[in-house]
This record gives structure tokens, sequence and C-alpha cells, in this order.
């Protein structure tokens, strides 16, 4: 997930569309089955929303950037993302979700960059994938997870890139791969013969 470094890129709205958005009127979102309730904004913001790419996207402006809650729902009015804005930058925790309702990503921003630790998430609600990020990149273990919760990968993020041992399993948990990294350099990669046939990421 290196880049995450804009949620206006993953949401894919304006974040200086200034006041030509609609305001909100709890009359105006007919398209949505269950209209949610008009969000909260702080002092001197004022609390916009409309259509965005076939969901319904409400937000708080203030001095024409985004600048306090966001949320959007399916026209069905099912919550998918909730975070905050700060001066049109992501901050503090967000959360994406399945159109189920439930949690399919949750993680954290400090000025418009993803920091500590964030979490993916199997339709199933078990975790799909787990790692940190340190100034905007991956940094430390990152593990994912196949949906009966055994492990599929295991390794080192340094500034980004790969570092140290990453092993890979099958489902079945036989290590399909075992490689070394340094720097972000592929140093070995052995393929057990417990798996021959099998080819790793």
């Amino acid at each position: 997930m290196r880049g995450l470094t804009t949620i206006a890129a993953i949401l894919g709205i304006c974040t200086a569309c200034g006041s030509g958005g609609p305001s909100f009127s709890r009359s105006k979102p007919e398209v949505i089955k269950n209209p949610p309730e008009v969000v909260q904004c702080g002092f001197g913001a004022q609390a916009l929303a409309g259509l965005q790419d076939q969901h319904w996207d409400q937000w708080c402006e203030r001095s024409r950037e985004m600048h306090g809650p966001f949320e959007r729902y399916s026209l069905e009015g099912t919550l998918l993302i909730r975070g905050e804005f700060a001066k049109n930058e992501p901050t503090g925790t967000w959360e994406w979700f399945h159109p189920s309702g439930d949690r399919m990503l949750r993680g954290g921003y400090t000025a418009g960059s993803p920091i500590g630790e964030w979490e993916w998430r199997h339709k199933n609600g078990e975790t799909a994938q787990r790692g940190t990020y340190l100034e905007g990149v991956r940094d430390g273990q990152w593990i994912t997870y196949f949906e009966d919760r055994t492990v599929a990968s295991d390794g080192l993020y340094a500034a980004g890139v790969r570092a140290g041992n990453w092993k890979f399993w099958t489902p079945e948990g036989l290590v399909m791969r075992d490689q070394d990294w340094k720097d972000g350099t592929l140093a070995r990669d052995e393929i057990p013969e417990q798996v021959p046939e099998l080819v790793g990421p």
C-alpha cells in the first residue's frame, strides 16, 4: 500500500472544491434508501454532501478546505468509509467497510501520511493482513492470513522495502517460498522440495 499519502486518490473526491459543492439538505438525498444523520462539524465549518461515483459523501469544509469528519455511504445507506480531514489532509483513524457493514480496513493518518498499525479483514471478519507504517511507508513486520486464520506470509519491511527473511505458505501450511531480502533486493529465493510445482508471489 505504499503511496497512500493522500486520501483523495482513494476516495475519488475533490479536496479543493470549495463552496461549489451542494450544501447538505435533509430533504435532498432521496437517492439513498436510509439517509444518514447530518455530519457534525466543528466551529466555523460547514456541512456539505453530494453524490460521488454512485456513493453519497458528506464532509465538513472550512475556508474552502475539507476540515472535520468525512463519511461515505452506499445508495442503500450502508456506511462504507469513515474518517476525518484536517486542512485537506486525512488525519486520525480511518475505517473502510464491506457492503455487508463489516469492517474491511482500519488505519491511521498523521499529516496526510499513513502511520502506525493497519489491519485488513476478510469478508468473514478474520484478519487478512496486518502491518505498520512509519512516516508514510511500510516498516516492521507484515503478516497476511488466509480466511481460516492460518498465516499466508510473514516478513519485514525497512523504510518501505522488503528486508530480511520472508516466508510464504500454502493454505495447507506447507512452506511455499523462503526468501532473503537485502535493501529491497532479493538475495535468496528457495522453493522447498515439498512443493516443487508451486510458484510464490
